[in-house]
């Protein structure tokens, strides 16, 4: 019988709920979950259903978003006024029987007022909760993880007929750090099939890395982001670890649109990617990819990092990585254009507001849209806009950024 119920609202935080699944899955085993009102067989009374589930449970998860309070049905009245409403449902058996009622609050949400639940809900506020953020999901789980082992492992109540230790299956599993720096490369395919460092080799853990795209077409509307493991210089030689595409990209001209793509990495070697569209906020997710289940041969491990190295720099050091590669503030400009690089100059007031620029690239007249914030030295990846190589496939074009008045 499941230990923990998971609650949530499908429109307010379906990708939460996933994930939160997917993670205490692996620490807690999938038979202590109940994560969907789907093995409910037709024709039985769901509520008392819900609430004979609910009251097998030790723990229910309620997983509140910032729209948690405000979703409503087709006839516009907020599904928390309807008495039926199955989130409401299952909060309230779950307070009624008084087990350990946990709200999760993410995406930065809060916990209602008073006046936005109804009142069978009130006794909801007084629980201390706990915040997941997107940003920090492992991390912020990880900590919730050990709490909830915890109380898994606490004796109930004499009142309660259950056995005083949790089952096998529930014995702690956290997330043990496994590695102090990374022992490859995590590439993202560009152009031509060319492996794009995103992650290098050798840096300390936890590591993050964050780049902007844009589109090499007018009016495309979806990217493939697609990642490999390795140290060779065409993606299709090194190890895949997943791809996924983020589609429904606004149409605009080519250059125009901004997709960032963030790579996260933690001491378990845990493996988190995000594709955002900044105009939409739309986003895609790979999530939580274990990158000590995938088998990397030894001699992709025992390449030597693909990306030149400084004497003056650590391969441990991300920011000097980084700086190396992309450039910043500090470094002096080079004393004419790379091939590949372009330098175009924003004045202090556009670098900060944001603006879009018509740049001349080979002859031809393209559109780059700066986000706001972009600081002296940051770069746009124009994809299939740069130099041929010796096969004539187009790599990537570099545009960075100079601030001055």
């Amino acid at each position: 019988m499941a230990r923990v119920f998971i609650s949530y609202r499908r429109s307010d935080s379906k990708w939460m709920a996933g994930r939160l699944y997917d993670r205490l899955s692996e620490v807690l085993g999938r038979d202590n979950l109940f994560f969907d009102i789907s093995n409910i067989e037709p024709g039985e009374d769901f509520v008392a259903r819900i609430g004979e589930i609910v009251g097998s449970c030790d723990v229910l998860l309620a997983v509140i978003g910032p729209g948690w309070v405000d979703v409503r049905d087709r006839a516009g009245r907020r599904r928390l006024e309807n008495a039926r409403d199955l989130v409401r449902t299952e909060i309230h058996a779950a307070l009624q029987r008084n087990i350990r009622v946990i709200p999760l609050l993410v995406d930065g949400a809060s916990m209602p007022e008073e006046s936005e639940v109804p009142e069978d809900l009130a006794p909801l506020l007084r629980r201390n909760a706990h915040d997941v953020s997107f940003a920090k999901f492992h991390t912020d789980l990880d900590s919730f993880i050990r709490v909830l082992q915890r109380i898994l492992a606490v004796p109930e109540p004499a009142s309660r007929t259950v056995s005083p230790t949790p089952p096998p299956s529930v014995a702690a599993r956290t997330a043990e750090p496994v590695a102090t720096t990374l022992p490859f490369s995590i590439s993202l395919e560009t152009a031509g099939g060319v492996a794009s460092t995103l992650i290098p080799k050798g840096v300390r853990l936890p590591a993050e890395a964050s780049e902007v795209f844009t589109t090499a077409a007018d009016n495309q509307t979806a990217v493939e982001v697609n990642l490999a493991l390795g140290e060779r210089p065409m993606i299709k030689d090194n190890v895949a670890v997943g791809k996924f595409q983020l589609a429904d990209i606004p149409p605009a001209a080519r250059g125009v649109p901004q997709i960032a793509v963030t790579a996260r990495v933690d001491t378990a070697l845990i493996l988190t990617v995000t594709a955002v569209d900044q105009a939409t906020g739309h986003k895609q997710i790979l999530d939580a990819v274990d990158l000590t289940r995938i088998d990397v041969p030894r001699q992709i491990v025992n390449e030597p990092l693909k990306v030149a190295e400084s004497t003056r720099d650590s391969p441990n050091d991300l920011s000097a990585f980084f700086e190396r590669l992309f450039g910043k503030g500090w470094r002096a400009p080079d004393p004419a254009p790379a091939p590949g690089r372009l330098d175009l100059t924003l004045t202090p007031a556009e670098a900060a507001a944001g603006v879009t620029k018509e740049v001349a690239i080979a002859g031809r007249t393209m559109q780059l849209r700066f986000p706001a914030g972009i600081k002296e030295g940051q770069a746009l990846r124009v994809q299939g806009e740069g130099p041929p190589d010796k096969d004539g496939r187009r790599g990537d074009l570099y545009v960075y950024v100079r601030v001055k008045n």
